[in-house]
């Protein structure tokens, strides 16, 4: 699933900067090695090595345990941001990673309805 996932954004994403952009292939290739570097990274780090990690972790350990570290991810991005390729961190980034830490709290603490309707009608004996 993630793999289809994948190619329809890219397809999707092409599409949309082809029509909404101009310049990106030579602002691509002036950019050089760092570039390479970062999709280098993207497919073979995130994609493969870190999913792979997380089904590894899933199948070993209870989900409720493995779930919450993939609420961690707006974080690394932000340090990795700072740290990796010198963002600065100012009062719009500050902004920007409060606002997607608040939907991530919003998703994390909300109330679940459906479920427990849904297993009690799934487990109900017939």
């Amino acid at each position: 699933f993630q793999a289809w996932v994948g190619v329809s954004s890219a397809i999707l994403l092409s599409a949309l900067t082809a029509g909404l952009e101009s310049g990106q292939l030579e602002a691509a290739r002036q950019a050089g090695w760092p570039f390479v570097a970062v999709v280098l990274f993207s497919a073979l780090v995130v994609s493969v090595f870190a999913h792979t990690a997380y089904y590894g972790l899933i199948q070993r350990y209870e989900a409720n345990l493995i779930a919450p570290l993939t609420l961690m991810s707006p974080l690394f991005t932000i340090a990795f941001g700072i740290v990796l390729t010198g963002d600065a961190f100012d009062g719009r980034m500050a902004v920007g990673s409060a606002l997607a830490l608040l939907g991530v709290l919003i998703i994390a603490v909300r109330p679940n309805f459906s479920l427990p309707r849904a297993a009690l009608v799934r487990n109900a004996p017939e």
